[in-house]
């Protein structure tokens, strides 16, 4: 086993719905550099949003914990 830790690249877009990359089927949008990021790395479809807002969601993120525990 490496001791070298994996670097860990996390992206959260604003206001983006699942359907507006190419890559997962939507046709009417160009999204290369998303599509490749699909491709190489690791995508996650079966999400949802832990917070109606998105600064309580971040915070569920970054936290580990539901918005109305923290």
């Amino acid at each position: 086993m490496s001791s070298q830790q994996p670097n860990i690249i996390l992206i959260m877009t604003d206001q983006q719905r699942w359907d507006t990359i190419q890559a997962w089927g939507y046709d009417h949008m160009i999204t290369p550099a998303q599509d490749r990021l699909v491709r190489e790395g690791v995508s996650f479809r079966e999400a949802y949003c832990p917070g109606a807002t998105c600064v309580a969601s971040r915070a569920a993120i970054f936290t580990g914990m539901y918005p109305h525990n923290s």
